[in-house]
């Protein structure tokens, strides 16, 4: 349960980063797995990745690490996902896809921090 348009709005952020992180060549995939009640949306990539060490860092507003220095944008988009996603109390968790980034939204009630 959640406000579709603010959930269709996280993913819409996270494919496009996705692709605008992820060389010519590259690959993007979207997934949608779970049981009807805890469902994971899951949007992997294989472009550049996210360190571990800058994960944490990732969604601040405004950051803008190394690789997307160069592209357009202005670093809110993941922080807007995880407004998104913290508004929910859903989670959202930054992985390796080896090469590349893989982003999982676990969006079942609980399972992110609740809001303040």
């Amino acid at each position: 349960m959640g406000d579709r348009q603010l959930i269709v709005e996280a993913v819409v952020n996270l494919v496009d980063n996705a692709v605008k992180f992820t060389p010519p060549g590259g690959r993007v995939c979207i997934d949608l797995r779970g049981t009807p009640g805890q469902p994971v949306i899951v949007v992997a990539d294989s472009g550049p990745g996210i360190p571990e060490a800058k994960r944490p860092i990732v969604f601040k507003r405004f950051h803008r690490g190394d690789a997307s220095r160069s592209t357009s944008g202005s670093g809110l988009g993941l922080s807007l996902i995880s407004e998104i996603m913290r508004l929910h109390h859903f989670a959202i968790v930054i992985g390796d896809n080896q090469p590349g980034c893989r982003i999982e939204m676990l969006c079942w009630p609980g399972s992110g921090p609740a809001l303040p």
